[in-house]
């Protein structure tokens, strides 16, 4: 396998039944964060920690603290021996039947995929017992839509609830531009509290920017003026197309979007027209 791979499970070779045998694989419970690494540091780390500090209340109640620190000093220890610009991260946690909370850090070289694409809609049926924030394995069904989206030449899928409101794409969320406004997605089943479209409204508000939070619906797709895709591996990109709603470059979009990167420390790519 490339790149690093941890598990906090003692002599795991010998213990392998502890991680299959766990919350994760027996019931889905696996809460996980995924980013990027580059250059050595983990882009949005205090809101990466803080997420996982929201996965241990949820599945212990209690030692946060400790809990945290044990991850802490992994993903440190994982930074150090990256060797490339640019890779994968995933931080995962699960518990073992008898209860323990354990945890593995993947990474990977890898380069964030920051063209701009296409998004094709597709309707679902959000799960909404779990709080926004909990960001679960539960991809099979997104994966395979996005596959045969994929065969009709788009990048991603999007998806629409019962009520015609756009929630989230696979593995992204959505950001509008309107006008002098930057639209954010309203938190409901379907849309992740993500990190890094947080991170994005925390820079507009600094940038004085007007920010409007709504719920979007599929049939107003066309009032926008732009369309973003955020999470934070890839960073901001440029949707083209949702479903039959085309979008245009914008030299002011692009200009914004660069500013952002800039000021994150150009972890990606900048946009050009």
């Amino acid at each position: 396998m490339s790149g690093i791979f941890y598990c906090s499970i003692e002599n795991i070779k010998d213990n392998y039944e502890q991680a299959f045998l766990s919350s994760g694989y027996l019931y889905g419970e696996a809460p996980f964060t995924t980013g990027l690494a580059c250059r050595k540091e983990l882009i949005f780390r205090e809101s990466h920690l803080k997420r996982l500090s929201i996965f241990i209340e949820y599945m212990m109640g209690d030692n946060i603290d400790f809990h945290l620190n044990r991850i802490i000093l992994e993903i440190d220890e994982v930074l150090s021996r990256i060797t490339e610009d640019h890779h994968y991260m995933r931080i995962t946690l699960f518990k073992t039947l008898n209860g323990s909370l354990e945890f593995f850090i993947w990474s990977e070289p890898r380069r964030p995929d920051v063209d701009n694409i296409s998004v094709d809609l597709i309707e679902s049926d959000p799960d909404g017992n779990y709080p926004n924030s909990l960001k679960l394995p539960n991809y099979s069904f997104s994966f395979k839509k996005r596959g045969l989206a994929r065969e009709k030449g788009f990048q991603d899928i999007a998806f629409f609830n019962d009520n015609k409101e756009l929630l989230d794409l696979t593995t992204s969320s959505f950001v509008f531009i309107e006008g002098e406004k930057i639209v954010f997605n309203e938190l409901r089943p379907g849309v992740l509290d993500s990190i890094s479209v947080h991170q994005f409204k925390e820079w507009c508000a600094a940038q004085g920017r007007a920010i409007k939070h709504q719920i979007i619906k599929v049939s107003e797709l066309s009032q926008y003026d732009a369309a973003l895709a955020f999470n934070a591996f890839t960073g901001p990109r440029l949707i083209d197309k949702i479903g039959n709603t085309s979008y245009l470059k914008n030299e002011l979009i692009i200009t914004l979007i660069n500013d952002y990167i800039d000021d994150v420390g150009n972890p990606w790519p900048k946009k050009k027209l």
